[in-house]
């Protein structure tokens, strides 16, 4: 019984976040990239999530003319969530791990604010869900407080991060 609990949680939060995503897609800038990587962030914004875990791996082994710019951050974390989506937490999380950390190291990089992007918030709450299944509490305890001390934090973004801390007390 807990194991469907499990799963029927695990999809409920796969389908929010998917239509989150879609609903912040309007963004008119166009990520740049090695041969691939637009089809496959493409994907990823329509929720083929077997593209991305398919092809995710070779454009992130590809060699580089060493401006990776955002493209590398960005489909990190596609590949991240698309395995996570699939099932496959363990390896989804080094992906979002790094995702997150390039990204918050372009946006310095490049004068942004040290503040995250909401989006941001959204793959911390998924990098949480993958240490919690995963059995590592702290971890993930420690991610969705981050999200929480995120400002401004989207309403709806922490109910369900408190939502999911709450589980771990």
């Amino acid at each position: 019984m807990a194991l469907i609990g499990s799963i029927l949680a695990a999809l409920g939060l796969g389908v929010f976040w998917v239509l989150m995503l879609r609903k912040g897609s309007g963004r008119t800038r166009i990520i740049q990239g090695p041969k691939g990587v637009r089809a496959t962030l493409d994907a990823y914004s329509k929720g083929k999530w077997e593209t991305v875990a398919a092809n995710g791996p070779a454009l992130l082994g590809a060699q580089s003319d060493g401006d990776e710019g955002q493209w590398r951050p960005a489909l990190e974390l596609a590949l991240g969530q698309s395995l996570l989506e699939l099932g496959r937490p363990e390896e989804a999380i080094p992906h979002l791990e790094r995702g997150l950390l390039l990204q918050s190291a372009w946006r310095r990089a490049h004068g942004r604010s040290d503040s995250p992007d909401p989006g941001e918030a959204k793959l911390r709450h998924l990098l949480g869900y993958a240490y919690f299944v995963t059995d590592r509490p702290a971890q993930a305890r420690r991610e969705y407080r981050r999200v929480l001390d995120m400002h401004p934090l989207d309403p709806e973004v922490r109910v369900r991060v408190e939502a999911s801390l709450s589980k771990l007390e």
